[in-house]
């Protein structure tokens, strides 16, 4: 969580606020989170220093506490150091090694709405690739599977996006091989 109270921002910062509509603190954050791709009213698009894009460089106002606080919530420094954290606790506490995905909910340039991607995992893998099958005509096929994405997406639906302060889902009976997967398995960095 961050401030805005001790936020100054930057003239650039002002400039694409005046564009934007965006506080021109939460866009000087953006500009330390990230690189502005595009810019037109009510959106700001970034490629955060994570590689994906999003808007307001994940930036949310959302469930940060008392609106004159005036807090902003981040993404994590090291989300796949987070998710790992997570998971070593679980072991330690309950015996059990699990997968831990984190996600957050993004908006997506070109998309209304938002959607629930991962942002860090553990213990699991990012990307399944299955090659050599065949489809439903017996063509070969082979296919990347955003495995992290898919889980997100699920859990995104199952948390909420308002009140429903359901930050943890369990998802039990998903198979899958355990790895050391990483987020950028997943993120192409381009």
């Amino acid at each position: 969580l961050v401030s805005l109270k001790e936020i100054i921002p930057s003239d650039r910062a002002k400039e694409i606020s005046a564009i934007s509509g965006k506080d021109p603190r939460i866009v000087e954050l953006m500009l330390k989170e990230s690189t502005i791709l595009e810019v037109k009213p009510g959106v700001v698009v970034t490629r955060h220093r994570l590689g994906f894009e999003c808007t307001s460089a994940g930036i949310d106002r959302a469930n940060t506490g008392n609106p004159s606080d005036e807090l902003v919530s981040l993404l994590p420094n090291d989300p796949d150091q987070s998710a790992r954290k997570v998971s070593d606790t679980i072991f330690q506490e309950m015996g059990k090694r699990v997968g831990v995905v984190i996600n957050d909910s993004f908006g997506i340039n070109g998309r209304y709405g938002s959607i629930g991607l991962a942002i860090g995992l553990a213990n699991m893998p990012g990307l399944i690739e299955q090659s050599g099958r065949k489809d439903l005509y017996g063509k070969s096929r082979n296919v990347k599977i955003s495995f992290v994405d898919e889980i997100a997406a699920a859990g995104s639906l199952l948390m909420g996006q308002a009140d429903d302060a359901l930050p943890v889902v369990l998802i039990h009976g998903l198979l899958y091989e355990p790895q050391n997967g990483k987020l950028s398995d997943v993120v192409a960095n381009n």
